[in-house]
């Protein structure tokens, strides 16, 4: 129940977001015509003088009315942005997406909805659907076993043991300090040699190398656990793994810079509480889901260098990378429904996987301009250079999650 409320509140603020996005570019280009009908005065936002049905200076209606009906009226506009310029976008973006990039790029932006305001919109849409649909993943049963309890808890016992051999061997401990430590490491050596004992008993390993002396023993307990552990792991289903696998050794050579080190402490927590990991990078995908935009960004200009290209702008490449993803967004969140509808999981696999290449291809072709050989071979890079974008823009989510 809370994801479905968590998902209705990110497309309610996904709709608001991007209705203030497109009112405010709205303000900046409107076209006002003047009506005799209209007593003349102030605005009530700037002062400025009312000659139409809005505002000159700021943009602001004539008409302020302060009645329950235009309270929801006002509510169902912002969430819902239904209105003609979305009517006009979303076909457009659908199938012509080249010939929408371009008229949005020489002006006509007064016609549709500008990509920022779509982009936010789908953003908090899919994140809101994904919410709705699934919710969090179970993973309750993610943690450790039973017998990889054992085996860590033989981990901090040797450290518990090694302390105290260093102790007795450093000669400045008094008598009754002698006598405590010499105490500890006898219930320490007590308490892990029962361990491993427990341990081969469970998992049928028999008992030790005979006449093996305990750092040996440990020893070869350590590598059969660990072989246990990781053998595991590749027989237990995913949704049972954990969230993070790496061997001390591996985190041990990353300690080496503050990112590192910041790094493994994530590492640590993400085996403790492998949900909240989860939710951090939940929370982390839709936080800076622009991040997108300035990671594709360069890829279009490398695949789009040319003769025919140098008078291209960067803005008309971010203009196409926001459309782009704005419409992969919201393809997802379609096919997500469909899914949910009953519809044949082979088609959806197959418009997920060959659309978004065939929309690359038509959107390339009509905002560029380019011949159907040329559009086919850059769209060719471009799949390339999206899926190189997207691990890139994951392992910057994994890496805040962790390092948060």
């Amino acid at each position: 129940m809370t994801g479905d409320i968590d998902g209705i509140g990110d497309i309610v603020t996904g709709g608001l977001a991007a209705s203030a996005v497109s009112r405010a570019g709205r303000r900046a280009s409107a076209r006002h015509s003047p009506d005799a009908d209209i007593e003349h005065g102030l605005c009530l936002n700037c002062g400025a003088v009312l000659t139409g049905d809005y505002c000159a200076s700021c943009g602001q209606s004539a008409h302020i009315h302060r009645s329950v009906a235009a309270f929801f009226h006002d509510l169902l506009h912002g969430v819902l942005h239904f209105e003609g310029k979305t009517w006009r976008t979303l076909p457009l973006l659908a199938w012509r997406p080249g010939e929408l990039t371009r008229r949005y790029i020489h002006g006509e932006r007064a016609r549709f909805v500008s990509p920022m305001a779509l982009f936010l919109f789908a953003v908090f849409l899919l994140f809101g659907v994904a919410s709705f649909a699934g919710g969090d993943p179970d993973l309750g049963n993610a943690g450790p076993s039973v017998t990889t309890k054992m085996a860590e808890e033989v981990q901090t016992l040797n450290a518990e043991i090694e302390t105290q051999q260093a102790k007795i061997a450093s000669g400045t401990l008094d008598a009754d300090k002698l006598a405590k430590a010499r105490r500890s490491l006898a219930e320490a050596e007590q308490s892990q040699q029962a361990l491993m004992t427990g341990y081969r008993t469970l998992t049928g390993k028999g008992v030790g190398p005979t006449g093996a002396s305990r750092e040996d023993d440990y020893a070869d307990f350590m590598r059969n656990a660990d072989s246990d552990y990781r053998k595991a792991l590749d027989d237990a289903p995913l949704s049972q793994r954990p969230v993070v696998n790496a061997s001390a050794d591996e985190l041990k050579s990353l300690e080496g810079s503050w990112l590192g080190r910041k790094v493994v402490h994530g590492v640590e927590k993400a085996r403790e509480n492998p949900t909240l990991v989860f939710y951090k990078i939940k929370t982390n995908a839709y936080k800076f889901g622009w991040a997108l935009i300035p990671l594709s960004v360069p890829f279009v200009w490398i695949i789009m260098i040319g003769r025919r290209m140098r008078q291209r702008h960067i803005y008309d490449h971010m203009i196409f990378t926001t459309y782009s993803i704005a419409f992969m967004m919201l393809l997802l969140v379609t096919l997500m429904v469909a899914l949910m509808l009953g519809t044949p999981t082979g088609w959806i696999v197959a418009v997920g996987s060959l659309y978004p290449p065939f929309h690359m291809y038509r959107q390339l072709k009509g905002a560029y301009r380019l011949s159907r050989i040329n559009a086919l071979i850059r769209a060719t890079f471009l799949v390339v250079f999206s899926l190189i974008a997207l691990t890139l823009f994951v392992l910057l989510l994994v890496t805040a999650g962790l390092v948060a």
